[in-house]
């Protein structure tokens, strides 16, 4: 009897564990950017230069492009697990602020 009780607790102990290792798997979907174009590796790029000029008056959108574009080019290690803000929305409120 006690081994069939330690071999259930094992089965439940691995099937609780497996049930929360999928947490930590990537999601299956991928986040595409709303308007742009490919870049070299087929992801979709923003025109930081056009999206300045219609949607962020009062921005400089030359120091805007630059700055948006050096926060997108950045690769930084990812933890998986983590959430982490979108580059996007980084470099837009980092590139939006210091270029006012």
């Amino acid at each position: 009897m006690p081994s069939e009780a330690a071999t259930a607790l094992a089965i439940l102990a691995a099937s609780g564990a497996a049930v929360g290792a999928v947490q930590f798997l990537p999601p299956l979907t991928a986040y595409e950017a709303p308007m742009g174009r490919k870049d070299a590796q087929g992801r979709a790029r923003l025109d930081e230069l056009s999206y300045c000029r219609a949607n962020l008056p009062g921005v400089d959108c030359g120091c805007f492009a630059q700055k948006a574009m050096q926060v997108m080019a950045q690769d930084s290690a990812r933890v998986r697990g983590w959430s982490y803000t979108d580059r996007w929305d980084l470099a837009l409120s980092q590139a939006a602020d210091s270029c006012r």
